[in-house]
């Protein structure tokens, strides 16, 4: 039967992504702007947790099954939710999410610390506060009780993913037991490459599947010091080329993120510059963003398609995720066609 789903529902994603500063601590099914609609809230119990968990899953799929099979609108507000997220969509061979096996897990948390100052981030914003420890340890051992528990029970996927997005990994005070919960398994690694991390280097290097995620959003020195509010653009490149001579394979391992800012990083130098360096490191793997909090997302469609066209002249795959909607990646992607036109 063809019906609505999402990968995030189906392989059981779960997203440990609390706001500790504001008293939520909760398990989402995904990081789209529709998430906090459909999360559930960590209890002490986590066998509670993850029963709560399985029941909202399978009421969103069930009611995608029955809207496939009969028609009709729906007042579900989980499945409204999803509805409206573009990687929600309908599949051939969508499997009921029966299968309790956890495939995914982010480790989210905030606040967390980071040493740069995006001007983009949300954590940098004046009414938020910083991490403490004292504050937020509580919170943090939450979560690990829950991490143990899955583990414990035997649910957890051998072809499991981790996606470690807390703050800056390598200046976290739980580091090390992040990095001990992550052992060998596969995982993406969103870090600032501020610092090198030999446990990272060492993850890419046992497991072709794992990757970093480095968000650079520069071309130029003076736009990366611009919007991370600091002065090292020449040592990150250079934490990037030890963690090239560190993975098993670099190409695919490497993953540069762009989060397109009109009037800041949009421009052809900065982007005609981000594309060199990639391509002079044989990186094969891009993903264009947006500034999740602007208001009016066509003004980013400009610079995406032109990191699309420019990245596709080298062979470069990107991928727009999910801060893009279906319109929005419609747009990008006609513009960009239309530009390779025109550059060729």
């Amino acid at each position: 039967m063809k019906y609505k789903s999402c990968r995030s529902l189906e392989d059981n994603y779960m997203i440990f992504n609390g706001n500790l500063d504001v008293g939520t601590n909760v398990l989402s099914f995904c990081c789209a702007d529709e998430a906090s609609k459909i999360c559930v809230d960590l209890c002490d119990d986590p066998a509670q947790t993850l029963e709560n968990y399985i029941e909202r899953k399978n009421e969103i799929i069930n009611e995608s099954m029955r809207i496939a099979a009969t028609g009709g609108p729906s007042d579900n507000p989980y499945h409204g939710a999803c509805s409206r997220c573009s990687k929600f969509c309908e599949a051939e061979g969508w499997p009921k999410g029966e299968d309790s096996k956890i495939r995914f897990i982010c480790f989210g948390v905030n606040p967390s610390p980071c040493q740069a100052k995006c001007i983009y981030c949300s954590q940098n914003l004046e009414n938020r506060r910083k991490f403490d420890k004292e504050r937020d340890g509580a919170g943090h051992e939450l979560v690990f009780k829950h991490i143990e528990y899955f583990k414990s029970q035997g649910i957890f996927a051998q072809n499991l993913c981790w996606d470690i997005a807390s703050g800056e990994i390598t200046v976290h005070p739980f580091r090390d037991r992040i990095y001990d919960a992550v052992g060998s398994d596969s995982a993406g690694w969103l870090t600032n490459c501020f610092l090198y991390s030999e446990r990272i280097g060492d993850n890419l290097k046992s497991n072709p599947d794992s990757y970093i995620l480095f968000s650079i959003d520069a071309g130029t020195a003076k736009t990366w010091h611009k919007i991370k509010g600091t002065d090292n653009f020449l040592q990150i490149k250079d934490n990037i080329k030890k963690y090239v001579q560190a993975s098993a394979n670099p190409q695919m391992q490497i993953v540069l993120k762009y989060l397109v800012m009109p009037g800041v990083n949009d421009d052809l130098k900065n982007i005609n510059a981000f594309i060199q360096f990639a391509v002079d490191n044989n990186f094969k793997r891009i993903r264009v963003t947006r500034d999740r909090w602007a208001k009016n997302t066509n003004e980013s469609i400009r610079g995406a398609a032109l990191l699309v066209a420019y990245a596709s002249r080298n062979n470069i795959t990107t991928y727009l995720d999910e801060f893009y909607g279906l319109k929005d990646i419609e747009m990008i992607n006609i513009a960009a066609t239309e530009l390779n036109k025109k550059l060729y």
